[in-house]
């Protein structure tokens, strides 16, 4: 039976929050044999590169809600730092398209309630025990979010419980509200220190970004923290860990609460299915670092260093590095040089497939493109067509992975964008997450980008996988740019055919392949006249007619010239007989009368036509088959001027 797919909306999953959600997220799913689509812009919603950010966000585009079961919304990823228009765009997509089971995370999206939120009021009371148990501190100020925030007004319950049980009050004088980022920390440490707001004896942040922004901000000016002022956080993020003072934070069950959003997400889906109970977070609770007073959390420190940037040095002799991901072998891969060195699409997707090993873990890696990605235009979007360039699969053995990798512009498979990826409906042993990213040059967008690996897999995307998928970016685009450079320098802009610096650069390729080279001359009749009569303009048109009939008589292989002016050639390579290029020929002259009769201009587009055939192993045998052909073509000319003239 085919395995339901939830949908996980989502940003910047290398994030500490959205890792741990992704964590409990996919611990649920898996009891449930639920695969997980997580779609994801590879970087923060509120980043002030807005015409790359506008690439990444386009990720959204590709989600289906007809091939979801059901939807997993993280809003909190969505808006950060006051910046909240990804995620009113996802708020705007789900409204208008979703009409499968739904929930949302932490946060409504809207007026789309919050089936589940994160219970941090215990948290703040542990907080707040400690300040005053721990850290002799009584007159405790608290930072919040936004004031009209559910989140920041439960934190503030969590500090009151604790005051009150032990017979102290919240001074209303204390309570201060930022915006869950850097500057709402900085902003209360302006007020401190311009004498506005009286120093407290300790700051309970309602996370870690402002307890950041108001330490920093507090030190520079002279304020002594912890001796003056204990401060605390609250996330356990990567940035609070590694500050040049560390902060004193929790580490909250987020997992647990993802888990408990999966549980709701599955009464809707399957009303009468087992209810799994959601398991506790392995690692919760308070961390206390020297912000507050404490010592130097070296230990957690330690792992939170390592989770930023496992391994940053390469060790060959570890062989349990080369079946994991990691930055020192993304350093020293020289990949963005390697793939921004090739000459072609072909090889430069080859090369690419070769950097697979810097996935690692994963269970299966897709490229995808648009169908007309070498030439497409900003804001475009994905395509309906989408081809499969690019598919690794990981084997133990690095000979099987070569043997089974695919890599091909010209030989990818093309599917319907909805379907998302056709391997998605193929059976599998057990439940995988398929992690969508956009592949795009700034706000251009070229395809996108899949990677499956088992939900049981306890790595997940990070900085290393954000990073090759910007090199594939990089590549992709140098190659396009490649692209538009040759079809500058060999192909006619008028009518789009080769010109003759194409025509030189394909053409040794077709010397002796076949027994036969075919060579064909053509030339207007009487351009001059419509140039003279009608004007230059009308001379272009029927230029760009007579390479649209040149065109339709070129068959698979052969290529059609724009050898100047108004003269064009048709060079093949092959079987030819003689009367078969006759008939050909008069094709050519029956697309022409049929532009005539319908065209409505007052002058009619003609011209001559020679053809010869010959052996043809070098370039100067090529030349004395163009000037047969030519001779052949003047002779018809002349007939053509001879019987205009009677």
């Amino acid at each position: 039976m085919k395995r339901k797919l939830i949908g996980l909306i989502t940003a910047n999953p290398e994030a500490v929050y959205q890792q741990r959600v992704m964590e409990g997220v996919f611990a649920q799913c898996r009891k449930y044999g639920y695969d997980v689509a997580v779609f994801a812009p590879l970087m923060q919603a509120c980043a002030d590169f807005r015409e790359y950010l506008d690439g990444e966000v386009r990720v959204f585009d590709l989600v289906d809600f007809d091939r979801l079961d059901g939807v997993f919304v993280a809003t909190i990823s969505l808006a950060e730092a006051n910046t909240e228009w990804v995620r009113d765009e996802v708020e705007k997509k789900i409204k208008e398209k979703c009409n499968k089971p739904l929930v949302c995370f932490d946060l409504p999206l809207g007026d789309i309630p919050c089936a589940v939120e994160v219970d941090d009021t215990d948290a703040f009371e542990t907080i707040t025990a400690h300040l005053i148990d721990n850290c002799g501190r009584k007159n405790i100020a608290y930072l919040g979010g936004q004031q009209d925030a559910e989140v920041t007004q439960r934190r503030l319950v969590g500090i009151r419980n604790e005051l009150e049980r032990r017979g102290m009050k919240l001074n209303e004088d204390h309570i201060f509200y930022g915006n869950f980022w850097y500057n709402g920390g900085e902003e209360l440490a302006d007020r401190i220190i311009s004498g506005e707001v009286e120093l407290p004896d300790a700051v309970i942040c309602a996370n870690d970004h402002m307890a950041i922004g108001l330490v920093n901000k507090l030190l520079k000016h002279g304020i002594n923290v912890p001796k003056q002022v204990s401060v605390t956080g609250f996330d356990a993020t990567h940035e609070a860990a590694l500050n040049e003072l560390s902060i004193t934070t929790y580490i909250p069950d987020i997992s647990k609460a993802a888990a408990e959003a999966v549980n709701a997400l599955r009464k809707q889906i399957e009303p009468d299915a087992e209810i799994i109970p959601a398991e506790k977070s392995a690692e919760n609770g308070l961390r206390v670092c020297a912000s507050c007073g404490g010592q130097e959390n070296i230990r957690y420190i330690r792992e939170r260093l390592y989770d930023s940037l496992f391994n940053v040095t390469f060790n060959p002799y570890d062989m349990e590095q080369y079946d994991d991901v990691n930055i020192g072998r993304w350093l020293d891969s020289y990949m963005l040089e390697k793939l921004t060195n090739t000459s072609d699409t072909e090889e430069c997707l080859k090369k690419i497939g070769e950097t697979d090993y810097l996935l690692k873990p994963y269970k299966d890696f897709f490229l995808c493109l648009n169908e007309n990605w070498l030439t497409a235009l900003p804001n475009e979007g994905f395509s309906r067509l989408i081809k499969t360039v690019i598919h690794s699969r990981s084997f133990k053995d690095f000979d099987e992975v070569k043997k089974n990798r695919f890599c091909s512009d010209k030989n990818g498979e093309l599917f319907d964008v909805k379907t998302l990826h056709p391997e998605l409906d193929k059976e599998h042993d057990e439940p995988l997450v398929y992690y969508f990213s956009s592949v795009h040059f700034l706000n251009t967008v070229l395809g996108y980008a899949v990677l499956a690996c088992p939900l049981s897999q306890k790595k997940r995307i990070g900085i290393v996988y954000r990073n090759w998928v910007r090199n594939v970016n990089s590549a992709l685009e140098m190659i396009r740019v490649r692209t538009k450079l040759t079809m500058y320098s060999e192909f006619d802009a008028m009518t789009g055919l080769m010109n003759r610096r194409g025509m030189e650069n394909r053409l040794t390729g077709m010397l002796g392949k076949a027994p036969m080279m075919f060579a064909c001359v053509l030339d207007m009749d009487g351009l001059k006249y419509i140039n003279d009569n009608f004007g230059h303009a009308e001379g272009d048109s029927a230029i760009i007619e007579l390479a649209h009939a040149a065109r339709s008589i070129t068959m698979p292989g052969e290529i059609c010239i724009r050898a100047g002016g108004d003269e064009f050639f048709i060079l093949g390579s092959g079987n030819y007989k003689s009367d078969e290029l006759e008939k050909r020929l008069m094709s050519f002259l029956e697309v022409l009368n049929k532009y005539n009769e319908k065209s409505g201009k007052p002058y009619k587009v003609m011209a001559s036509a020679g053809f010869a055939l010959g052996k043809a192993d070098t370039i100067d045998a090529v030349e004395k088959l163009l000037h047969d052909a030519d001779t052949k073509m003047y002779t018809q000319k002349v007939e053509h001027k001879r019987s205009r003239k009677q």
